[in-house]
């Protein structure tokens, strides 16, 4: 189980609102698990290269969120 406490040994409460970030074949099944869990969706600028990696930028920081990655494993 994960402690949650500071250096200084106070509790640390994440009071943050959970947010989602899409990956690049997951962008519907995202926003709907946004809009039912009332999460922030995080957009992101995707490049693809040549050799079919991608290079994913959060638009805005995600520090102090609890964040969930959604992406589907088949190819898109």
């Amino acid at each position: 189980m994960k402690d949650n406490r500071g250096r200084g040994g106070e509790d640390i409460v994440n009071t943050a609102k959970p947010c989602v970030i899409a990956g690049s074949a997951s962008h519907r099944l995202a926003h709907d698990i946004a809009a039912l869990r009332d999460f922030t969706e995080i957009g992101v600028e995707l490049t693809r290269f040549p050799d079919t990696e991608i290079h994913v930028r959060l638009r805005e920081s995600v520090r102090g969120h609890d964040a969930y990655i959604i992406q589907s494993t088949s190819a898109p």
